[in-house]
């Protein structure tokens, strides 16, 4: 099964595909060792199943909840 480096999952079924969703985030470290945000985004996965879901559709930089 795929694993997605995605936060805040959704899961939908429309007609006979499965749609997956996620926040993507990039981090980098700071000079200080600690986590700095560099940007997130929305990705989209279909598929008939679980295992053959394939990205289609990217949201834009910095924008969440466009499910």
């Amino acid at each position: 099964m795929p694993v997605f480096a995605m936060e805040d999952p959704a899961i939908e079924h429309i007609g006979r595909e499965i749609i997956v969703s996620g926040v993507s985030t990039q981090w980098e470290k700071n000079d200080n060792g600690k986590l700095k945000i560099l940007g997130f985004h929305v990705l989209f996965y279909r598929g008939k199943h679980l295992k053959d879901l394939h990205l289609f559709a990217r949201g834009p930089q910095g924008m969440k909840d466009i499910r």
